[in-house]
């Protein structure tokens, strides 16, 4: 069974896990830090040590993120999951507890040039033992709806500001920031001021029409939060924008609730441990090939809306929907 198209299904078969509950007691512009155990499903996926991007866990061995944390940088080994681990527990950049990572997926749908169907998952190698500071969020229901001005929240250790001095690409955050936004609907968000005709329906915009507060380079694929009923859900994955907390340019997320199926299904294959292969990625009935056409980029100079930290390298597309 697709859990997703359940309606109410919350898969507790796969997940089995009490979400959505913060410990007791960005790229982020115009936030402010976070407080410990605040958002413990937080956590910044590295490459060789170095945060990349930002994800949150939802279940003891899965991590969501962002399809373009991957793809984009195909070129420079960025598809070697060896190399990746998940750091968890902690608000801080420093080292902290790390998790190999055993498998990566992103959706075989998933288009680098308009950004559409931008969701990935991580599968580690071991379970995550929850504690304080380490839990999981809750997937939204198929057709659960959130209010535009209610209690929605990013997070993220992307930059504080567009650009920066420090480095040509700006600067990450040491510490987890957080920031309140508004739900932006998809129709005002698709008019000719904003982003004329970009948003499809698997994307959502959130922020401030006047800017100022907004998710940023290094924040891609972390979550966009709102709570309902006493509980934290996940509604939105950091995905694209124009600059960082622009007036007009409101940050764009993948729409989670209309991808419910595709991730319970990836849930239910990796679980039965079909479709992982140590020597090559196995296309399967949501994967699609795009025929590996390279695009490449220097993306510090020619602009381009993902929010990625390291935009000092070229990146390239290439589809696959299992990284071996």
């Amino acid at each position: 069974m697709v859990c997703g198209s359940c309606g109410h299904c919350l898969c507790s078969s796969l997940l089995g896990v009490d979400c959505g509950r913060p410990a007791d007691g960005q790229r982020i512009v115009g936030g402010s830090p976070s407080a410990w155990g605040r958002w413990p499903w937080q956590v910044s996926l590295r490459w060789d040590g170095r945060h990349v991007c930002g994800g949150s866990i939802i279940s003891s061995q899965w991590v969501m993120s962002a399809a373009h944390c991957f793809v984009l940088f195909h070129r420079s080994n960025f598809l070697m999951v060896a190399r990746w681990k998940v750091h968890a527990g902690s608000t801080s950049l420093n080292p902290s507890t790390s998790h190999s990572v055993r498998s990566i997926y992103y959706n075989g749908l998933y288009n680098p040039e308009t950004n559409d169907y931008d969701v990935a998952l991580l599968k580690t190698s071991q379970p995550m033992g929850f504690t304080e500071t380490l839990r999981p969020v809750c997937l939204p229901r198929a057709r659960q709806q959130f209010q535009s001005m209610g209690n929605c929240w990013i997070s993220g250790w992307g930059h504080v500001s567009e650009g920066g001095e420090v480095t040509l690409c700006g600067q990450l955050s040491p510490v987890l920031r957080e920031a309140k936004v508004h739900l932006i609907s998809r129709h005002l968000c698709n008019q000719s001021s904003y982003y004329p005709g970009m948003i499809t329906a698997r994307m959502l915009c959130a922020g401030y029409l006047d800017g100022k507060v907004d998710s940023c380079q290094g924040d891609s694929g972390g979550p966009l939060v709102c709570q309902d009923g006493g509980l934290w859900w996940q509604v939105g994955i950091v995905s694209w924008g124009e600059g960082c907390g622009r007036p007009n340019r409101p940050g764009v997320y993948t729409n989670l609730t209309t991808l419910l199926d595709w991730v319970y299904h990836r849930l239910q294959v990796g679980e039965n441990g079909i479709c992982i292969s140590p020597t090559g990625a196995i296309v399967t009935a949501d994967q699609y090939v795009y025929g590996g056409i390279w695009r490449v980029q220097d993306v510090c100079h020619i602009p381009i809306p993902h929010r990625l930290p390291y935009n000092c390298m070229s990146f390239s597309s290439q589809t696959d929907g299992e990284i071996p």
